[in-house]
């Protein structure tokens, strides 16, 4: 069963939290935090795999959307747009950047569509 808690791992504290402090875990992205979305039986094999084996890294591959950890591998699965968003640094206004083309090519079209919709300059 899919639920909407986020858990911070904590990795080099192996501590985790759960619930209202990642609230559904929106603007998460936006401050480097990948929110993996994982059924509450494999956070908990997760959790209790860092905890038993201090020295183990975890390694989240956010292409293959999986987290390796001990002898299992767990699907997650990501909204695109931040799964895009993430290895490419990109911000809201970056994010724009990369549609400059479109919304020029839109801005033509709307402009010889609707001439009259164009604040004159002023003189």
């Amino acid at each position: 069963m899919y639920h909407n808690r986020c858990y911070n791992l904590g990795i080099s504290e192996r501590k985790y939290t759960e619930g209202s402090a990642f609230a559904g875990c929106r603007g998460s992205i936006r401050n480097g935090l990948l929110t993996a979305i994982v059924t509450d039986e494999e956070a908990a094999e997760i959790m209790e795999v860092l905890q038993r084996t201090q020295e183990l890294s975890v390694t989240v591959d956010l292409e293959e959307q999986t987290i390796p950890c001990g002898n299992r591998t767990c699907r997650f699965s990501i909204d695109p747009v931040p799964r895009m968003r993430m290895p490419n640094g990109w911000d809201d206004s970056a994010l724009t950047e990369n549609y400059r083309d479109r919304i020029s090519t839109l801005k033509a079209g709307d402009q010889k569509a609707r001439p009259w919709a164009i604040p004159k300059a002023e003189t």
